[in-house]
Parts: structure tokens; sequence; C-alpha cells
């Protein structure tokens, strides 16, 4: 929908361009005399490779178009279509301007998020074959231990009531008295330290 957007505002640019060029050309002096002169120029030629003379030079008298006063354009003097155009196109462009950058940034931030998706995705998959590798082996451990544990030559003894090792308790130690106020105050150090 965005592209079909921006393909319709391109295609209206176009056009305006178009219609304000056809519309300055016909209030440009220099611009219509250049058009008539390649015109003239163009029919003359093909007439003398016909082999005939120009009309001009047959009937005796010079056909050219008298020429309209040319109005100067300038901004003020611009007819009012033409001023809505020349908005229509600014607005039109900023628009387009506008959908093109947000849609560069959705388009790279969808890129940016896929591309960490993927490689978040990679390290999860290894994460799970490690975990479930570390698995295998804690089980396979406990097997081989409970193996050397049934065999007579390994020196395990079950545990019994009479083999239980009771270990005394630590004497207290006795509490170390804090420094009272008045002993801090004497102290040489400053009070930062």
């Amino acid at each position: 929908m965005i592209v079909y957007v921006a393909t319709v505002t391109i295609s209206l640019q176009h056009r305006i361009q178009l219609v304000l060029f056809d519309r300055i050309c016909m209030y440009h002096p220099k611009r219509s005399s250049v058009e008539n002169r390649s015109s003239a120029q163009q029919r003359q030629r093909s007439s003398v490779s016909q082999g005939s003379a120009p009309k001009s030079q047959v009937a005796g008298f010079n056909q050219t178009q008298p020429r309209q006063p040319v109005r100067k354009l300038t901004p003020n003097s611009a007819p009012a279509w033409l001023k809505s155009l020349l908005t229509m196109q600014r607005g039109s462009l900023i628009i387009f301007c506008t959908l093109l950058g947000s849609i560069a940034l959705v388009y790279g931030y969808t890129a940016r998020t896929q591309d960490l998706w993927k490689t978040q995705h990679k390290q999860l998959k290894r994460f799970q074959t490690q975990e479930q590798q570390q698995a295998l082996m804690n089980e396979h451990l406990k097997q081989q231990l409970a193996e050397t544990a049934e065999t007579k030559s390994s020196g395990l003894v079950h545990p019994t009531p009479d083999r239980i090792v009771f270990i005394p308790s630590a004497t207290p130690r006795p509490n170390k008295s804090l420094p009272t106020p008045q002993q801090q105050a004497k102290s040489k150090l400053p009070v930062g330290y």
C-alpha cells in the first residue's frame, strides 16, 4: 500500500511538472520565440529538401505571426491556479519524503530485529543442546557411581546408626565491645577517617 501511495505521488508530481512547464513556456518570452524559430527552421529544411522554396519566399511576404505581448512572471503576478499547483507539489513532495523516510526506518528496524532474533534463536538452540548434553553426562556419572558403589572392592560401606559421626559445636567467642563516642572523640585521627 505504501508503494502504491509513493507511485501515485510520483506520477502526480510528474503531471504537475508537465502542466507547469507547459504553462510557464506560454509566459516565458525566450522559450516561446526559440520554439517558434526552431519549428520555422524545421519547416524550411523540409521544404528545401523537397526541392521547393519556402512559402514565405514564394508568396513574397513574411508569414511570421505577430508577437503577443509577454508578461513577466513574478511570484506576485502568477495565476492562482499556478500558485495552488506549486503549493500542492511542495506538499506532496514533503509527504512523499516523509513516507519514504518512515518506510526506510521501519524497514531498517524490522531487518535489525530479524537479525537479532536469528542470533538469539541460534544461541537458545545451542544452550538447549548443551543442557541436554549436560543432563546426559550427569545421568551417566550417577550410573557409574552406582555401579562402582555396588562392587565390594570400592571400599564403600552402607550407613548404619552406629557409624554416625557427631561433631561437637565450637565454643562461643566473646563479643567485642564497640568504642563509645567519647573514645572516638579522643582518637587522634581526623573525623573523615
